[in-house]
């Protein structure tokens, strides 16, 4: 199966190519460093501002509007750099060549080390500058495709101290789904078909691979809340390996 392995270039529609131009040269040549060429597709000019990664191109728009990030199609275009000092040297280039440009702050919502910068181009286009946060090299580092890769993760659990497990609940699905992680069952007191069951709750979950579950339960994030498992439950966890039929 064909993978993707980038984006090879993204088209935006202006309604002024000469203001979009002059605010792009300061946005993307002068504060980001890209390089720019110029080319016509059936007579319109398109103006393509490119690095080694990707291009973005700017073509006349046919109708005269605004741009609405809360219209259906593009709601914003995020840039990522390699480390939030990034962000913050990106901020002061911006805001040097008259752009107003947001701090350069953390977004805890988004991810503990989540760094970035706001701007808008003049159709009101939402632009963003963000740093490689740790999730993200993990999922780049760590991908893997095929599904016999899985690994399957349970957990039976003997409850202790339920407000304390209860800490760790909430806070347990942001640290686990940038992972890939499925939660597949989660039950209070299952009753047994056959034996006993001396277990207050059963979980399981699915990961696409050993070395994302290493990953993740190695994670800043997971490693802050997981102390709350620890002192409100006593854990039995196993992790097994998907079953591959035989030939």
């Amino acid at each position: 199966m064909p993978e993707v392995i980038g984006i090879d270039h993204v088209y935006v529609a202006v309604s002024d190519l000469a203001v979009s131009e002059a605010f792009y040269d300061r946005a993307l040549m002068q504060a980001l460093e890209f390089r720019k060429n110029t080319f016509t597709i059936d007579g319109d000019p398109h103006i393509q501002y490119f690095n080694r990664h990707f291009g973005y191109v700017l073509r006349p728009a046919r109708v005269d509007s605004r741009h609405q990030p809360y219209a259906p199609g593009l709601h914003h275009f995020c840039l990522r750099v390699e480390t939030r000092k990034d962000v913050e040297q990106a901020v002061e280039r911006l805001r040097a060549l008259d752009i107003t440009a947001s701090d350069a702050k953390v977004y805890p919502e988004y991810a503990p080390d989540y760094a970035a910068t706001f701007f808008e181009d003049p159709d009101g286009i939402r632009l963003e500058v963000t740093n490689y946060r740790q999730e993200r090299r993990d999922r780049h580092d760590h991908w893997t495709s095929p599904a016999s890769n899985a690994v399957y993760i349970i957990n039976n659990l003997v409850m202790r101290d339920r407000d304390e497990y209860r800490m760790y609940e909430r806070a347990f699905l942001p640290t686990f789904l940038p992972y890939g992680g499925t939660v597949l069952a989660v039950q209070d007191d299952p009753q047994p078909r056959e034996g006993s069951w001396p277990y207050s709750r059963t979980v399981l979950l699915r990961m696409p691979s050993e070395a994302l579950t290493n990953a993740w339960r190695e994670s800043a994030p997971y490693q802050a809340i997981v102390q709350h498992r620890f002192k409100g439950t006593d854990s039995n966890v196993v992790v097994l390996p998907a079953f591959r039929m035989p030939a």
